[in-house]
Formats: C-alpha cells, sequence, structure tokens
C-alpha cells in the first residue's frame, strides 16, 4: 500500500523532468530558427564582420617634375625594424637571421632582443629589399613600419627653389610647402579576411 504514493511522486517528478527537458529544446530550437532562418542575413554579415579587418595601405608623397618631366622629387621608401621582446621564442636564432638584412653583428642585435624592455627598435631607414625579406620570415614579435624617405636627384641645384618636407612629411617653403595640400599622400584602405590567429587570409585566384 505505501508504494503507490512513492510510484505517483516519481511519476510526477519523471513528468516535471520531461516538461524541463521539453521546454529547454524548445529554447534551443527557437534559437536556431532565430539564427538561421529568421536573422539568417544579419548574423552572417556580423560573422564576417569578426573575420574582416581594415588594414591602412599607406601612399607617398607625389614627385615633383619640371616642365619637360624631368624628376626634381621623389619618395623612397625606407622601413623602421622593431621587435616585442616578449614575443621572441629564440633570440639567438632570430639574431643570427636578422644579421644580414640589418647589417648588424648577430651579438649586437641579440642585446637588443634581450634587452629589458617590451619593445625595442632594431634599425632605422632600412631599404626596401632588406625589409622584404625580414618581413618573409615571418617572424612573430617582428613589426616593420614603413617611413618615406624624400630625395632630391638634382642636389643642392634647387634645393632654394624646390624646399624640403620636415619629419612629419609636411612642405616647408619653396614648391613643397606651396603645393603641400596637393603632394601631400593619402592613405587607402584595404579591407581583408582574417584567420583565427590573426593573419591575413590570402585571396583565392580570380578564374574565368
Amino acid at each position: 500500500m505505501s508504494s503507490e504514493p512513492a510510484i505517483r511522486i516519481d511519476e510526477r517528478r519523471l513528468l516535471a523532468l520531461a516538461l524541463c527537458l521539453t521546454f529547454a529544446v524548445a529554447v534551443i530550437v527557437g534559437q536556431l530558427v532565430r539564427y538561421q532562418v529568421v536573422r539568417h542575413s544579419e548574423t552572417v554579415r556580423e560573422a564576417d564582420e569578426l573575420l574582416q579587418s581594415n588594414i591602412e595601405v599607406p601612399s607617398s608623397r607625389g614627385e615633383i617634375r619640371d616642365a619637360n618631366g624631368h624628376l626634381l622629387a621623389k619618395d623612397l621608401l625606407q622601413w623602421d625594424i622593431g621587435a616585442s621582446t616578449r614575443l621572441i621564442a629564440r633570440p639567438e636564432r632570430l639574431a643570427v637571421s636578422l644579421a644580414e638584412p640589418l647589417n648588424q653583428p648577430a651579438d649586437q642585435i641579440l642585446i637588443s632582443l634581450n634587452a629589458n624592455k617590451k619593445w625595442v627598435r632594431l634599425a632605422r631607414g632600412v631599404p626596401q629589399q632588406a625589409a622584404e625579406q625580414i618581413m618573409a620570415m615571418e617572424e612573430p614579435g617582428i613589426d616593420c613600419a614603413p617611413r618615406p624617405l624624400r630625395v632630391y636627384p638634382e642636389g643642392d641645384l634647387t634645393s632654394h627653389l624646390l624646399g624640403i618636407v620636415n619629419e612629419m612629411g609636411v612642405g616647408f617653403y619653396g614648391v613643397e610647402a606651396y603645393y603641400d595640400q596637393d603632394l601631400a599622400p593619402v592613405s587607402g584602405i584595404l579591407r581583408v579576411e582574417m584567420g583565427g590567429d590573426g593573419r591575413e587570409l590570402p585571396v583565392p585566384p580570380l578564374t574565368c
């Protein structure tokens, strides 16, 4: 006689558990329907925004030429090389790899990489070819920042007329100052897709 109430209680518990599970499944299914059907386009757009990033594409200052097209002033791209020391896993090996493109002794580079600083500058004004060699290493912690160098092929011959460009990239007297707004570089924006490791994903080639 006493077993009947216990069985009824167990049945009620099972029924309550079944109702809870049914409710949970209904909530999950409702959320799936909401994101996969009702808000599908919005969800896809939000996912794309998380994977995409804007990269600034630097440009160079405009050239100056005479009436005959002879070059009087132009920008050459050079690079400043730095290192986030805490991200360098094997500084000894990296110092040896950087010695040639930086044209510095490996021991000197190793001292910089082992410095008790979060970030150190390894070199300024590195030529384009050497910078490309360093970037091809894809070493974590090494950053290459472009910096334009204004050059005047005619040297002092036209310096009084052309003026100069200061370290901020602003023209100072002469043609450089007068046409500064026209010559000043305008950076572009490149929207790329990033992988889970934060690196840019390669774009597949276009097929006809």
